[in-house]
């Protein structure tokens, strides 16, 4: 019974994201998965989706990302509630609006990274 239950819990939790990412809330662009590697901003700048959900300081859809580079805002961290880890200055909160899915690795090189992800 526990591992049905553990089952039912996942499928119910990958349930909810996908109604979130379809919903009007999502508005346009993508909406990732986490530990997916998505393009941020006109630029195209390459970060791995850490959270994807609601949040406490704002409405609506959120997706943290993490880049490899200190082209974020944060630590993974709003107004002291943590959302996910990663290095001062790595992390940034977006809508799917400004993100795009990024290519399979196989397919070619990120592009290069400009100073700001979404100027």
């Amino acid at each position: 019974a526990g591992c049905c239950s553990a089952v039912l819990y996942f499928v119910f939790h990958i349930y909810l994201l996908l109604c979130r990412c379809s919903s009007p809330m999502a508005e346009e662009g993508y909406c990732p998965v986490v530990g997916e590697t998505v393009l941020v901003g006109r630029k195209k700048v390459p970060a791995v989706a850490r959270f994807v959900g609601e949040t406490s300081f704002s409405d609506g859809l959120w997706v943290g990302v993490e880049f490899s580079k200190p082209l974020g805002k944060n630590d993974g961290t709003i107004q002291g509630i943590r959302y996910f880890e990663t290095s001062p200055l790595h992390g940034m909160f977006l809508r799917p609006k400004l993100l795009a899915k990024a290519r399979s690795e196989s397919s070619g090189s990120a592009p290069p990274y400009p100073s700001s992800p979404v100027q």
